[in-house]
């Protein structure tokens, strides 16, 4: 099993590397945003800080978002087998990326996290759909908002 990880890429309008992020098909398995990205910093102050340090925490952010999202079919079994469910996230993040042209020999996927595409692939997971639900009560994942607030502790989920 590779290690999960990503890299850096400059701005997330252009999807380009920046020249200090890793790379490697075999290394790196996806990108996420890791320039400009604005952190907590000493002194309870903000700043922008890039680095592989700032892109990782959205590859780890995504999957506790994912998590979140499981139904209770996909609980239980991530329950009763943690090892096979996980590994299920990781593959489900990663088939759920956006494929860039520009990444196709810089990381295995060729592509940047897309956490849209992965809650969709977690809504999908065997079991939630078919256990006593109807195709009118799932929720659409499309129309999913999600509202950080850097100021406090909430996060604001709207559908």
């Amino acid at each position: 099993l590779k290690v999960f990880t990503a890299y850096e890429y400059l701005e997330t309008r252009f999807d380009l590397k920046t020249t200090s992020a890793g790379y490697g098909i075999v290394t790196i398995d996806l990108a996420a945003p890791g320039s400009s990205i604005i952190s907590t910093y000493p002194s309870n102050a903000y700043n922008t800080i890039s680095g592989t340090s700032m892109a990782t925490p959205h590859v780890a952010g995504g999957i506790g978002l994912m998590v979140s999202a499981m139904c209770m079919q996909m609980l239980t079994d991530y329950k009763n087998t943690p090892g096979p469910i996980a590994l299920q996230l990781v593959s489900m993040m990663l088939n759920s990326v956006d494929v860039i042209p520009a990444m196709a020999n810089q990381v295995a996927t060729g592509g940047r996290l897309n956490m849209n595409n992965s809650l969709i692939a977690v809504q999908a997971y065997t079991g939630c759909l078919t256990t006593g639900m109807s195709d009118n009560s799932l929720i659409n994942v499309n129309s999913l908002a999600v509202f950080p607030n850097p100021g406090t502790d909430w996060l604001e989920i709207q559908h």
